[in-house]
């Protein structure tokens, strides 16, 4: 948690070569914010080198700010070769994931997800059962927002058991209640599988 009086500033980060080795590992974060004003500038989790990779467990959220209101700039930053290992079912990861249900808005802009992969399955129960979710871009901020220049590429899942009912879903960017104002363009998206 950061203060919210002045915004504070998480910039020039490197997170890698770091390991969850237990199933059912749950939560796993390179940058997570939970309350507070906080720009995130710069950073990387993972690496451009397959041996200093990221494996985390099932729910993963690798760069998130879930504070209740407030602006907040996220640019510049790559999540790079994180991979989500837990075989077991309803294991999801999102490289970003933004929550701002009350107020203010993000500016989200020259972001990069890249080589990331899912190796969870969905549960094929009828009444109880759902997808695995690989996502680059989660983004449920109530505000005019503005995004912008991100690339996601070599996004997917990896488990190839055949399930009933329910997909492993791969989605590049998903924004929810946005408001009238926001601007999305000039945004990326290639190597998307599932």
């Amino acid at each position: 948690s950061v203060g919210n009086s002045s915004v504070s500033t998480i910039e020039g980060n490197t997170v890698k070569n770091i390991r969850v080795i237990s199933l059912n590992q749950d939560g796993s974060s390179g940058i997570s914010v939970s309350t507070g004003l906080v720009n995130i500038i710069g950073n990387t989790i993972g690496s451009s080198d397959t041996a200093e990779r990221v494996v985390v467990g099932r729910g993963s959220l690798i760069i998130t700010n879930r504070s209740t209101n407030g602006n907040m700039v996220v640019s510049n930053n790559t999540v790079n070769n994180v991979n989500q290992f837990d075989v077991t079912i309803f294991g999801s990861i999102y490289c970003y994931y933004f929550e701002s249900t009350n107020s203010g808005a993000i500016t989200l802009t020259n972001n990069t997800a890249t080589n990331v992969t899912n190796a969870s399955k969905p549960d094929p129960n009828p009444f109880f059962g759902g997808s695995s979710y690989t996502f680059g871009f989660f983004v449920f901020v109530n505000g005019a927002n503005t995004i912008s220049g991100n690339t996601v590429s070599n996004l997917g899942n990896i488990n190839t058991t055949i399930s009933s009912g329910f997909p492993n879903q791969i989605i590049g960017m998903t924004l929810i209640k946005s408001r009238p104002g926001t601007i999305v363009e000039k945004n990326n998206f290639s190597g998307l599988y599932g």
